[in-house]
């Protein structure tokens, strides 16, 4: 099954910026005019962290607009939530964390991408609005943050939403408490195991390689996650995030350590129809039921017969959207 793709515009206030993101996104509309549209785009407009410039009175008229919230769109254009950054990376040493790197005494002084004095305000008024939130969250204490801003508005309204954190490579067990009470979800890639836990020996101590992307534990707390690739910061495979994921194995065959596996089934669960979830789409995409959009990918393997080694070998056949192959291997 095709989960959607996201493509996060920069729909933010400098004039140049704002003519680019009127370009791509009309440039979306006239592919599906002409019939040239191959996938359902989801879009996310960048918000606070995610702007080339942080314009504090433009970024907060952004809502106000916009006269639409999430959900606005249809079955092939649609914009789901808001963009934010709190952090940078973990390999980047950018991460947001209460614990140094390995061979490090202390904790390095990080410039954040936005002010978290100022967060609750931010994530409540796109709460009031009827926007959701999609925040990029790497550290504990970065997902904690964002966590608790969140946890606060939903308790103080709590509507129906589709709030998630990014990448949340490192969340505390309160945190991932609040996250199971409320409803808040996790946008989580195996294909960074994949590509760079062969070399986390060199920043992690053995602990917090056991630690990171903790997947088991999110959904021991009943957190609904999405599996997604990153790309273009990961290798677009959907296979070899879904490989990770179950074996927690990079590309060179390093292994974080087996606590915090998941199955095969639940790796597929996440990266088709969690993600529909995640943007509110579960009721038309994500699953093969009946009333339910005809987007389909042909393997060339049965999924719940292979052993997990197999899981990154898999090759698509071919590919159905909306009822028509559109491609064969």
């Amino acid at each position: 099954m095709l989960n959607n793709v996201t493509i996060m515009g920069r729909l933010c206030a400098e004039p140049e910026l704002r003519k680019t993101s009127a370009a791509v996104c009309k440039a979306y509309h006239n592919l599906r005019k002409q019939g040239k549209l191959t996938c359902r785009i989801d879009l996310m407009p960048n918000w606070y962290g995610f702007t080339l410039k942080q314009d504090e009175a433009a970024l907060g008229k952004l809502i106000d607009n916009y006269h639409f919230s999430s959900g606005y769109g249809d079955e092939w254009i649609r914009y789901t939530s808001l963009k934010m950054a709190i952090d940078g990376g973990l390999t980047s040493g950018t991460a947001l964390k209460s614990w140094p790197y390995k061979g490090e005494s202390s904790l390095r002084k990080l410039d954040l991408r936005l002010d978290l004095d100022k967060l609750d305000g931010y994530i409540k008024t796109a709460h009031y609005s009827g926007w959701d939130v999609g925040i990029h969250v790497m550290g504990d204490v970065a997902i904690e943050k964002a966590v608790n801003a969140m946890y606060k508005a939903i308790k103080a309204n709590p509507r129906p939403h589709r709030h998630h954190i990014i990448h949340a490579y490192y969340p505390t067990a309160e945190t991932l408490s609040k996250m199971g009470e409320v409803g808040i979800m996790a946008s989580v890639q195996g294909s960074f195991i994949y590509g760079e836990a062969d070399g986390y020996d060199a920043i992690l101590t053995r602990e917090k390689q056991e630690d990171f992307l903790p997947l088991k534990s999110y959904l021991e707390a009943g957190v609904i996650c999405s599996l997604s690739t990153d790309m273009p910061c990961a290798d677009v495979n959907p296979f070899w995030s879904m490989y990770a994921a179950v074996t927690r194995k990079g590309m060179r065959g390093h292994c974080l350590g087996e606590r915090e596996r998941i199955t095969l089934k639940q790796a597929l669960r996440m990266l088709t129809l969690n993600g529909a979830i995640q943007n509110g789409e579960e009721l038309y995409k994500g699953s093969i039921e009946p009333g339910k959009v005809a987007d389909l990918a042909l393997l060339d393997r049965d999924l719940l017969t292979i052993d997990d080694e197999s899981i990154r070998d898999i090759q698509v056949e071919k590919t159905m959207l909306d009822g028509a192959f559109i491609y064969e291997r």
